[in-house]
């Protein structure tokens, strides 16, 4: 086999890894973050897109050391995408 048809062959493979790998990661945006405090503590809403299908929300609550707890909405998410 002469060597730029394995070169060849070898971009393409790697060519089509690529494109394999990137598609298995969801794309995800944030389009609306909304926040408030109350007696129990500071929280917000963060809402996103992935792959610009599927919308989601999360309910977060920033913790004593700044660290963020946050807990999926699956009803919500429902909603988003009947």
């Amino acid at each position: 086999m002469k060597t730029t048809t394995i070169i060849t062959k070898l971009a393409l493979a790697a060519a089509c890894a690529v494109g394999v790998s990137a598609c298995a990661a969801p794309m995800r945006a944030v389009t609306h973050i909304s926040g408030w405090s109350n007696d129990k503590g500071d929280y917000f809403y963060l809402a996103y897109t992935e792959n610009q299908i599927v919308s989601r929300v999360k309910l977060c609550r920033i913790l004593q050391d700044n660290a963020v707890s946050c807990v999926e909405q699956p009803a919500v998410d429902k909603l988003l995408n009947p």
